[in-house]
């Protein structure tokens, strides 16, 4: 049995393992690189730590246009290729191929033209700020390679194929930790310039690896440039692409927005520039732990829900998702045990600043506390993504950001004078009271119905 059919066929365990296993690999190289950054980011100060926290932000509000091409491309694709329709999923493969480079083009001219007034705006110090308009100036150039290496990744996942893209992203996160090391370090000492320039070495890398694979998969034909602009039937997808992704997108923006929101509140408090720091610690700690099982496995959920429902099989479809938010809870209880007790630890890599230690502490044994929730709420919200059922999950995580989390942080931090440690509890509360509404509405199974017409 190919590795195709085991998606709609036969033992769903194993489905869920050979998709699951190489994304988590493939997350687990690129989470190498972004510690590698984090860590010589420490080395060079508290500054340094907040300039990069602050460009973190900004870049998943830049990179939105990217992801909605990404995620409708997963719904499309998925139930093209779960039905057997080959044709018509390679001229939509061409389509998203062609248009991952046009909002690569769009994101890096918002960036250049938005980026340093983003950061005054946020309330970044001004010491913070000239650092990240230097790393921002130079991360822009990365979002070409960027978003067309992600659409690569999605047409080779969508096919069923998660060992090719675990493959490259392995051969790509390696080019970015040397380069880190080769410009941030010896032999040029070029600092938060240099990390920033590791990132489109290494994607550009990846990028060319990827369309050669790609051709001799027979998706596109390099050799003729047309085979990779699609023709006017497929183009017709376009805004069915665009109403399943920009939902969907929407919601990495909501999460942007309100973190800035946050960064805002931080501002306000006492030790802001250390407080900045600590929470980019925390959200990278989170990245290479529990971010890293969560969102393989929801990119699983969502490829297994799209060619199941393709097949013709939706109860298989909910199984496949009840599997992997499982899975990915009782992970996750674990590793968020392990952050809890080694707190101090994990966050002394990182830093040796006192203010910074402490308050990083506090975030990630709250985050530690909240993991299992984290991860229930990501895959089952990518098993709907899979459907194309995206507005709702939208809808919702806006209600809980902007009505729960932003207000709740505001009270205890100023109003309760808990400070920082007020922001985090408001962060752990909204995230698990989001997974409950999930797993709710996952239950009901209306994503089953979703239309991708």
């Amino acid at each position: 049995m190919t590795t195709k059919n085991l998606l709609v066929e036969g033992d769903l365990f194993t489905a869920v393992r050979n998709l699951a296993v190489p994304l988590l690999l493939n997350r687990i190289s690129a989470a190498l690189s972004q510690a590698t950054a984090l860590w010589l980011t420490g080395r060079l100060g508290p500054d340094a730590l907040a300039a990069v926290g602050f460009c973190a932000q900004l870049w998943v509000l830049m990179f939105a246009p990217a992801l909605a091409l990404s995620v409708g491309a997963t719904a499309v694709l998925s139930r093209l290729w779960g039905a057997g329709k080959r044709r018509a999923a390679t001229s939509i493969a061409r389509l998203v191929l062609t248009a991952s480079f046009i909002t690569g083009l769009i994101q890096l001219i918002v960036q250049l033209l938005c980026g340093r007034g983003l950061l005054h705006l946020l309330g970044a110090a001004p010491a913070v700020a000239d650092l990240g308009w230097r790393y921002l100036s130079i991360d822009a150039i990365d979002h070409i390679s960027a978003s067309a290496f992600v659409a690569c990744s999605t047409v080779f996942l969508t096919r069923g194929d998660a060992r090719t893209p675990m493959r490259i992203t392995f051969i790509s996160s390696t080019m970015v930790i040397v380069s880190q090391m080769f410009f941030c370090l010896r032999p040029f000492q070029f600092g938060i310039i240099g990390i920033a320039m590791a990132w489109p070495i290494g994607n550009v890398t990846g990028l060319i690896i990827s369309f050669w694979l790609l051709a001799q998969a027979g998706v596109i034909d390099l050799n003729r440039f047309r085979s990779i602009v699609p023709r006017k039937s497929a183009r017709t997808r376009w805004l069915s692409l665009m109403r399943i992704g920009v939902p969907s997108s929407m919601q990495n923006v909501v999460w942007a927005s309100a973190s800035m929101v946050l960064l805002l509140l931080i501002s306000q408090i006492a030790f802001p520039t250390a407080c900045q720091a600590a929470w980019n610690i925390g959200l990278r700690i989170e990245d290479v732990l529990t971010d890293l099982p969560s969102f393989a496995l929801a990119s699983a959920a969502g490829t297994l829900v799209g060619q199941n429902l393709g097949a013709g099989k939706p109860d298989r479809a909910m199984r496949a998702g009840w599997y992997c938010a499982i899975a990915g809870f009782t992970i996750n209880v674990f590793i968020g045990g392990m952050m809890f007790v080694f707190a101090k630890q994990m966050a002394c890599f990182y830093t040796n600043d006192p203010k910074v230690i402490e308050f990083a502490v506090e975030y990630i044994r709250i985050s530690g506390l909240t993991e299992p929730f984290i991860a229930m709420w990501i895959i089952l919200f990518g098993a709907m993504d899979g459907a194309g059922f995206t507005r709702w999950p939208m809808y919702v995580r806006f209600v809980c950001l902007f009505f729960i989390r932003i207000p709740l942080a505001w009270m205890l931090a100023t109003t309760f004078k808990l400070g920082a440690l007020g922001i985090w509890l408001a962060i752990g509360f909204s995230t698990t009271l989001l997974a409950v509404i999930a797993a709710h509405k996952f239950r009901k199974g209306e994503w089953k119905r979703q239309s991708l017409a």
